[in-house]
């Protein structure tokens, strides 16, 4: 399954293109220059990150490898926050993001998506000082909800818990 997703995203990639209406480079200009660059999450693990020996490892490395493989260059990992991944493929920074970027019909009208890797599911975080016995529990203005901004989840928080706070942040957390 794994090994047809990426058969599919690299012939989808070689077809249309990742970006329309961009000066993005064509499969050929790719090939021609024998890399690939590659906009990945800076630290985002299991998915992306910066291993023991200051290279990248996981899930979406191992399909920008795969991609790069595919047709016949180098892999160029480029860190990319949130914010700044459709702005990387707009500005031709890279010629393909290999992370979570949530399908929305605004974002297709810039860009174009290959066919989902994986799938997400929102969860809460807390501690022991918090006592809800389910998530509805937290529509009260006594809890903050820390989401980041343009997550998919940040307009079911808005509809299903009106009533809590939220705080929105641009990037998640950073490497200590």
């Amino acid at each position: 399954m794994l090994k047809r997703a990426i058969v599919v995203g690299a012939l989808m990639f070689a077809l249309c293109g990742l970006v329309t209406g961009a000066q993005a480079r064509s499969l050929d200009q790719i090939i021609k220059s024998g890399v690939v660059r590659i906009g990945v999450g800076a630290n985002q693990p299991p998915s992306s990150s910066l291993g023991p020996n200051n290279t990248y490892q996981g899930f979406d490395i191992d399909i920008g490898n795969r991609i790069a493989q595919t047709l016949g260059v180098k892999a160029q990992f480029v860190p990319v926050e949130s914010p700044d991944r459709i702005p990387f493929l707009l500005a031709d920074r890279v010629d393909l993001i290999c992370a979570e970027l949530t399908r929305n019909p605004e974002r297709e009208k810039v860009i174009d998506y290959t066919v989902p890797l994986h799938t997400e599911a929102m969860s809460v975080l807390t501690t022991d000082k918090v006592q809800i016995k389910s998530w509805k529990d937290l529509n009260n203005p006594k809890y903050t909800i820390v989401d980041q901004r343009g997550n998919n989840s940040v307009d079911f928080l808005k509809k299903n818990l009106p009533n809590a706070k939220l705080l929105l942040v641009e990037t998640g957390p950073t490497p200590s």
